[in-house]
This record gives C-alpha cells, structure tokens and sequence, in this order.
C-alpha cells in the first residue's frame, strides 16, 4: 500500500471510529437515558429554564459549593429547538462527555500520532457501557474546558495569546471539575518541564519563565471565579447544602483500597468488565515511563499516581454512597484522559513534531488504527446485538458485590406533574409540596404546570424556601405523607382529606390536601412536622450527603 492510499485508509478510519462513537452515545441516550430522571437531573432542568429567562439565582450547581449550571446552557438550547427537557438534557450531557475525546483526538491528529487520534475517538465505544449511560447522566462544561486546553498544549500554538487561551481553558476547567485534576495537572507538569529543558534563556518565548508568566496571566480567570464564590456564599451560606472537601485522611484511604472495585470499574473495557484492567494499565505506564528515566515523562506519571491516592483518601471518597447516579468511581472522572495521555508519552508523544507533517501515516501506526477500529466496530456489534443485555441494564449492574436500583422512569412525569397541578387549583391553592419525590418537586417546576412545588426536606432552591417563608396561602397539596396525617393534624388545619396517588418511584403514596387559615406554608409544615431544612440569613448547614435534613449550625 502506497503512503498516500494509507494515509486516505487512516483518515476514513478515525472519522469512521468518531461516527461510531456519536452513533453509540446517541443510541445510549435515546435507547436508556432519556426514560428515566434524577433529583440532579430535574434540578438541572430548573436551571436550563432560568437560563433561559436570565434569571441567576446562584452560580454553581444548585443547592452546593461546587459544580457549575452551565450545563443547563446547551440543555435550553435543544429545548427550545423542540426537545423536550427529558430528551434534551441526557443529549447535552452526552455531547459535552464526548466533545472531550473528540477534541483530544483532533489534537492528536494534528499532531501527527495518528494511533492516539484513534484511541481518543474509539474510547466512548471500548469503555463499559455504564460510563456511556452514566455520562448521559452527568455531564461537565468544567471537563471539556480542560480537555480543549490539553489539546490546545498538545498542539503547542507558537502565538503567546494562543497559548495563553488554552492555559487558561485547562486551569478554568480544572477549578470548574475538580474531577479533571488528575489528567491536568501531570499535562501541566509535562509542557512546563519541557519548556525548563529547551534552553538556558528561560525569558525567551520558549523558556519556561515565559511560559509561567503566561500561566500566571491565564490563572485570572479562575481566579476570580473563586473569588466570587467564596464572596457568594461568604453572603449566602444557606445556598450551600454540601460543601465540597479535599482534605486527605489515611483513614479513608484505607477504606478506599479495600474497596477498589468502587473506583475504577467504571474505566473497564466493555468487553472485559474487570475492575483491576484500568489498574494494571496504570501500573504498567508508570513502570514504564518511570524506566524511560526521562522526567517529562516520569513526572506526570508519578503525578497521576498521587493524585489518584489523593483522591481515594479525601473526606468526599468516604462521605459519597456508592450508587448508580453518585458512583464513587466519578471523583476520578479524568483517569481515562490520564491514561490516554500517558499512553501517548510511552509511545512517543513527546517526540512528535507539534504539527502534522506530510511524512503520512507509518506503517505500526497503521496496524494500530486497524487493530483499534476492529476492536471498537466488535464491540458496538456486541452492545448492538445485546442492547437489553449491556447498555439498558447498565443503570443495574453496578460492580461485582453489589447491584443498584435504577434511577426511576419519567414516563409518568409529565402526566403526575399536569395531574398535581390540577389537584391544587381544584383545591385553591398554587403550591405542591412534595415531601420525598425531589425529582417531580424540580421536573415540574421546569415543566411550566402552572403551580410552584416545594421539596422541603432537601429543597436546593433557597430562594424558593425564602420566597414561601415571606408569602402566605390558605393551601397546599401534600405528596408522600403519612396516612394518619390528618388525623395528627385536627386543630391545626381547617380541612384535610388524603387520598392514594402513584408518584414518580411508582411506589404508591398517600397525597394530602389541606386548607388552613392564611399563613406561610413554611410554618405550617413545621407544625405538621414535616421536616424542613435550615434556611435564612447567617444559616451554615451542617448535614450534607449522610443526613436527609441539612440544619443550621448551632450558634450560626
């Protein structure tokens, strides 16, 4: 075969490999994703909404410290092209998680180390299909801002303003996903080691000192992002339910190795699903890297090992329960880029001239490609095969010792919702409150229905606890209640009546309508004690993932 006719083979067989992994993604979502919702789902729903209405009501992920809503961007954007919201959000979850290997693989191309393009696009396939329907559960603005700012290094722009652009994407994206820190920081530490190598003149455009000034200036923006949050909730701290913690105990670590499988089953190939296969290629780059006795590579492979241990020892590992919408394998959501990119420095990466050359494609890279191609067109064969069997049951299977529930469906949602609704104005009121179902208290806020709803329990809209504790109503549609309800609650109501309603789990649950002398809603509650979390001015949380009901700190 002549150089260019495989050149020609290499490039239809990365854009055919690109193809199969946006096929895969797409059928994952439309296959499984998009019939169920989650609390974390349906909030992000409300958030895509107040997008689009301008309204900003807190900068990160609603309800916490950390993570961001600007997900929520490109979800009212499918929204408003005509997808509904339970449609719209998995394919914007799905589109950001595959945008980052894309534009790593590009990197690559333009590189010239076309086996690494390859892996880059043919990686949403070969990864175990829980990744690909958890990724269209979770997806990250903050993730895919590293990644364009690695691929932008990679590339390695001669333009001081280009590469300032791409510091600042990978440091931005960094603080944005605190996930992303192992694969950025040992690329950080590769370019910058470089640059202390080129030459004796560290001033120059291509001295290290030129490059850490650069660095410098592109850190501003995230800079002032944490500044501003700290500013925010410094002003707020009842926006905050759960904190976000990096602080390392040997303890954790502890019980995290006895648990690995937790953290890296995710990673497995989907033809093998072994937890350990991640692992042992960790382990084997290293050792490989660490014997090449060069430090540009032996740093950052180092540096991913400690990262990953830093990781499985913070307080987050521990607190964090392991289930199929919050697997503990997340807080390492930037291993597989990691151990792609070491991967390219074994193999040379490092070596590759910054841009693509008309050399075409070697003949070892070519075997590559080819091998990598027919592994990921087996695999999709065997997930298409048995879709049921691999990517549906994905939301179950969990790891070898033990299974999780899936999230529940949504085909009811919008029904429930409008019924709800209906339920209320029947009874003169405009509020839901919905006392454990927090994915119909948020999914129907976003769908418009008419009503307000209110989880008061675990409520991540502060505003709305606010803006019911200033208002009053004579009353509420109650959903999930105890049966005896109203006959705990004679004397304190005027009216009450329950009745049996099928709620989102599917799991029937009583609903209570209740009418009251006007008053606030927030105080009824109370005195129908139903649990309501801390909120108002000078309120810091205490409670978090361990505990149903985040309370103010005593003496806040």
């Amino acid at each position: 075969m002549t150089d260019r006719r495989r050149r020609q083979a290499a490039v239809a067989a990365l854009i055919l490999l690109a193809a199969v992994a946006v096929a895969e993604q797409a059928h994952a979502v439309y296959g499984v994703t998009r019939h169920y919702v989650t609390g974390d789902q349906a909030i992000m729903w409300v958030a895509a909404r107040d997008w689009g209405r301008f309204a900003f009501h807190q900068p990160t992920f609603y309800g916490q410290s950390y993570w961001t809503n600007f997900e929520g961007i490109p979800i009212e954007a499918l929204r408003r092209l005509g997808l509904p919201l339970t449609t719209a959000a998995p394919f914007a979850y799905a589109a950001l998680n595959l945008g980052c290997w894309l534009v790593l693989g590009a990197a690559a191309w333009r590189r010239g180390r076309y086996h690494l393009a390859a892996l880059a696009f043919a990686a949403p396939t070969l990864l175990t299909s829980f990744l690909s329907v958890y990724n269209s559960y979770v997806g990250s603005t903050g993730r895919l801002a590293a990644a364009a700012g690695v691929a932008g290094l990679l590339i390695d722009p001669e333009s001081r303003p280009a590469r300032g652009v791409a510091w600042a994407l990978l440091i931005t994206g960094s603080v944005l996903d605190g996930s992303s820190l192992v694969f950025t920081v040992p690329v950080a530490a590769w370019v910058l080691i470089r640059r202390l190598r080129l030459g004796t003149r560290p001033w120059r455009p291509e001295g290290v000192g030129a490059e850490t000034a650069t660095v410098a200036v592109a850190a501003i923006p995230a800079l002032t992002w944490v500044v501003g949050l700290r500013a925010f909730f410094a002003a707020n701290p009842d926006y905050a339910m759960t904190d976000l913690s990096f602080r390392p105990h040997r303890a954790v670590l502890r019980q995290s190795l006895e648990r690995p499988e937790q953290f890296f089953h995710m990673f497995a190939p989907e033809l093998w699903r072994a937890w350990w296969l991640p692992l042992l290629a960790l382990g084997a780059l290293v050792v490989a890297l660490v014997a090449s006795r060069r430090w540009e590579r032996a740093v950052p492979a180092l540096l991913v090992v400690v990262l990953v241990l830093a990781v499985m020892s913070t307080t987050r590992a521990g607190l964090v329960r392991d289930v199929f919408v919050l697997p503990r394998a997340r807080l390492l959501g930037g291993l597989p880029y990691a151990l792609w990119f070491l991967l390219g420095l074994a193999t040379g990466l490092d070596d590759a001239p910054p841009r693509r050359s008309d050399r075409g494609v070697t003949g070892l890279q070519f075997a590559a490609i080819a091998a990598i191609a027919g592994l990921a067109l087996t695999t999709a064969a065997v997930r298409l095969a048995n879709f049921d069997g691999r990517v549906a049951a994905a939301t179950t299977y969990g790891t070898h010792t033990k299974r999780w529930n899936p999230p529940p469906p949504n085909r009811h949602l919008v029904d429930d919702c409008r019924a709800d609704a209906t339920l209320a104005r029947s009874a003169g009121t405009g509020l839901v409150v919905y006392l454990h179902d927090h994915a119909s208290a948020y999914g129907c806020a976003a769908l418009d229905v008419g009503v307000d709803t209110l989880t008061p329990g675990w409520e991540r809209r502060t505003w709305r606890l606010t803006d019911e504790a200033a208002r009053t109503r004579r009353g509420v549609v109650l959903v999930g209640v105890d049966p005896d309800l109203c006959a705990e609650a004679d004397g304190k109501v005027s009216t009450c009546r329950t009745l049996e309603q099928r709620t989102l789990t599917g799991r029937p649950e009583t609903t209570a309508v209740v009418t009251f002398p006007r008053r606030s809603a927030i105080g009824l509650l109370r005195d129908l004690n139903v649990s309501v979390r801390g909120f108002g001015p000078g309120c810091h949380l205490i409670g978090g993932p361990l505990h149903h009901v985040p309370t103010c700190r005593a003496g806040a």
